[in-house]
């Protein structure tokens, strides 16, 4: 008899839907994918798995922690935790949780290992075998990583791109997501892995690049697009292209499909193809393609705007999502990111000829920042920003010392951090900074949250300007 498996979702299940269609194409689990809420506790009921998964990330513990309270009033199982927070705090989140197994890493294959070893007389004595997990003996919470290093980190398992491209998701583990519960966008993921080193990342998927083939990523966005023409998955729709100069996609009620990879355009090849295959399809018409990446990744080798994929990213009206973070030189550097401000410019001067709104994400300060230098970084973008008239900006006032990062060890070092519990490392510390530029951090972050929408940029920016003139 397989073990009945069932993972619990908060959003579209990308990770979990990934790690699910694996363990079952392997012939390992009876599984059902299912929204968290009242009919989760149902469905608990009616199922009866032999093991319960969850996903934990940053702001959720106080809620995992009810409900994995609650799933142990209801019924006797097994309950598994993996996700971000569960990766970078394994530990941390077994002790605090009540769970009974973390998975930290990619958990495609760790979970397969755990299910086999399950079968087998005296199980636990294999969990020492299994890459990444963390699990309780002889009454100690114990991890099978290596231990962090102060300069690098530590390693935790990564997918390599052979299983990543065998794998396929199977659509019909999705139970109840045609039951009250809307969402505002399709996530596919294309690869994992970034060769960038951004001093506030994570890079929980590591450095190495490893991408599923375009027609498989198209395969898996039909998968979806069937259950959405079914209404067994429910999107929002907006005039998603209304900023956009095309007659015919102006008007037209869509819904987001967000290829939500570090940077999807690190395989140029993959990108292209996929986005000729979704022309094909006619996806357009139901929904607008968004795209996270890095300036460099929008060049070609001699830096300059990659031709052919700004002509396919115009075609589509495809929303770019710049992970650009500053305009300023010296944080550019200090947060050691792959492009300079120059190439930056470059870029955004290709997209406005693309005639189409598209995205900044912006940092407004780190745990160095000064007065003046905000005041410079402000005026930067301001002045980008008139240049460029379809920029919306997305901004933050603050960085957040999140987990294994380089801004969390070079914090540590200085003595600056002030932790409490593992979860401070989830949201931003003001108190850390120098308090003159963290009120004047909010004002211009406050002004500048109509910049994200077109209809209120302009004087989104102009109450910057002011805010500006007084600091």
């Amino acid at each position: 008899m397989f073990p009945r498996i069932l993972f619990g979702s908060t959003g579209l299940p990308c990770g979990i839907h990934e790690i699910a269609s694996y363990v079952v194409n392997l012939g390992l689990a009876e599984v059902i994918i299912h929204p968290l809420g009242d009919r989760f506790m149902q469905q608990l009921q009616m199922f009866r798995p032999h093991v319960v998964g969850l996903r934990l990330e940053n702001g959720q513990l106080e809620n995992i922690c009810n409900l994995i309270r609650n799933i142990r009033q209801k019924i006797e199982t097994t309950i598994i935790l993996g996700g971000p927070t569960a990766t970078s705090h394994p530990i941390e989140v077994l002790e605090q949780t009540g769970a009974d197994y973390v998975f930290a890493g990619d958990a495609e294959k760790s979970l397969a290992l755990f299910l086999e070893s399950a079968r087998k007389h005296n199980s636990c004595n294999y969990l020492p075998d299994i890459p990444g997990l963390a699990y309780f003996w002889a009454g100690k919470a114990l991890v099978n990583l290596p231990p962090e290093d102060p300069l690098t980190g530590r390693s935790v398992p990564y997918v390599d791109e052979e299983t990543l491209r065998k794998n396929r998701l199977n659509w019909s583990l999705l139970k109840g997501f045609d039951e009250d519960v809307t969402f505002d966008s399709l996530y596919l993921t294309g690869g994992r892995g970034c060769p960038g080193r951004c001093t506030f990342c994570c890079r929980l998927h590591g450095h190495h690049i490893r991408t599923k083939t375009a027609k498989q990523i198209i395969e898996e966005l039909r998968g979806a697009d069937q259950l959405v023409q079914k209404g067994k998955l429910r999107l929002t729709t907006w005039q998603l292209y209304e900023w956009t100069n095309d007659p015919v996609l102006k008007s037209l009620p869509v819904s987001w499909c967000s290829v939500f990879d570090e940077d999807f355009f690190l395989d140029r090849r993959q990108a292209l193809r996929f986005i000729q295959l979704y022309e094909f399809y006619g996806f357009q018409r139901r929904y607008r393609l968004s795209f996270q990446t890095n300036p460099c990744s929008l060049l070609n080798k001699n830096g300059q705007p990659d031709a052919e994929l700004f002509y396919w990213i115009s075609r589509l009206k495809a929303m770019i999502q710049l992970g650009a973070e500053s305009f300023h030189p010296e944080l550019l550097r200090r947060w050691n990111k792959r492009h300079t401000a120059e190439q930056l410019e470059t870029v955004l001067n290709a997209l406005e000829k693309t005639e189409q709104d598209y995205n900044i994400f912006h940092i407004l300060t780190d745990y160095h920042s000064t007065l003046q230098e905000i005041r410079e970084a402000t005026e930067l973008l301001l002045s980008s920003a008139r240049r460029h008239p379809r920029m919306r900006i997305a901004s933050t006032p603050f960085m957040i010392p999140l987990y294994h990062t380089d801004l969390r060890r070079e914090l540590d070092f200085l003595g600056r951090l002030k932790i409490n519990n593992f979860t401070d490392y989830e949201v931003p510390h003001p108190e850390w900074m120098d308090s003159c530029v963290v009120q004047w951090a909010d004002k211009i972050d406050e002004a500048l949250q109509n910049a994200l929408y077109p209809q209120h940029r302009n004087s989104a920016l102009e109450i910057t300007e002011k805010i500006i003139e007084n600091l």
